[in-house]
């Protein structure tokens, strides 16, 4: 069975999603264990944060453009 772009584009977005909320968690972890610094731990959250609302938009395109869609069979 063949993947169409837009659903390939969706799993992408959810496994950015996914990814982005393991690595919020994991950040958080290694902060209160004393692995990583303050400063790392900020930066690593801010852009772990940017990428889950990237892929959150993405997801929500998807889904607006798969409703707006005229065609019945799809």
């Amino acid at each position: 069975m063949r993947i169409e772009g837009r659903e390939r584009r969706e799993k992408l977005y959810i496994i950015g999603c996914i990814l982005a909320a393991v690595m919020i968690f994991g950040t958080i972890g290694g902060i209160d264990h004393d692995v990583i610094s303050m400063e790392q731990g900020i930066w690593q959250m801010m852009w772990s944060f940017i990428l889950g609302l990237w892929c959150w938009n993405g997801i929500r395109l998807e889904e607006t453009r798969a409703a707006r869609s005229r065609r019945w069979w799809v």
